[in-house]
């Protein structure tokens, strides 16, 4: 059995897969759709929900400020983005 990785010895990741699957097309919008939807969705989701948890201890019977929420999660994916 192979592992998937050293099927196409490639740089690229996703990019690499899709070009060789199915074309130059196909590979150009994953790509594009990847930079501007899928990644910053992940981000922004991975943000709330550290934000959430990191501030939830301190209002334990009630949701946390989204205020509060929203800005620590600004923070964090900013810190993550340098």
């Amino acid at each position: 059995m192979f592992l998937i990785g050293t099927m196409i010895p490639k740089s690229g990741g996703d990019f690499a897969y899709i070009l060789a699957s199915f074309g130059g097309l196909p590979a150009f919008l994953y790509l594009w759709v990847a930079l501007l939807i899928i990644v910053p969705t992940g981000n922004a989701i991975l943000g709330l929900t550290f934000s959430y948890y990191l501030l939830q201890p301190f209002w334990p019977n009630c949701e946390p400020p989204d205020l509060a929420v929203r800005l620590i999660s600004a923070a964090v994916i900013g810190k993550h983005l340098n």
